[in-house]
């Protein structure tokens, strides 16, 4: 079999997805972190259409993770506040994705 590549331009909105604002720390190390739970997720269910090889972990496991290592802090005044704007940061900038409680790097 003979396969090949091929390039089709895209309008102008492409770059809108693409954000070119550089990380904070903090979701560097929540990034690393899902990287590390991701060693061991369970493949993406089949019927959400996913690329093949997607694997994903439970959000409110990794959630626990990142308080466990200090990267949010459950005792602050509203951690919930604090885990909603650092998951919203890393899905806008298309870093990872969420659905039915589980998470995965893009």
């Amino acid at each position: 079999t003979i396969t090949s590549c091929v390039i089709v331009p895209v309008d102008g909105d492409f770059a809108k997805l693409v954000s070119t604002k550089r990380l904070s720390d903090r979701q560097k190390l929540a990034l690393e972190c899902l990287t590390d739970m991701l060693i061991d997720g369970v493949p993406a269910p089949a019927a959400w259409g996913l690329p093949k090889g997607i694997v994903t972990v439970g959000v409110q496991a990794w959630r626990l993770e990142l308080q466990r290592h200090g990267i949010l802090d459950k005792e602050a005044k509203n951690p919930s506040s604090r885990w909603s704007e650092l998951k919203t940061a890393l899905m806008s900038r298309h870093c990872i994705a969420e659905r039915d409680g589980q998470v995965w790097k893009v």
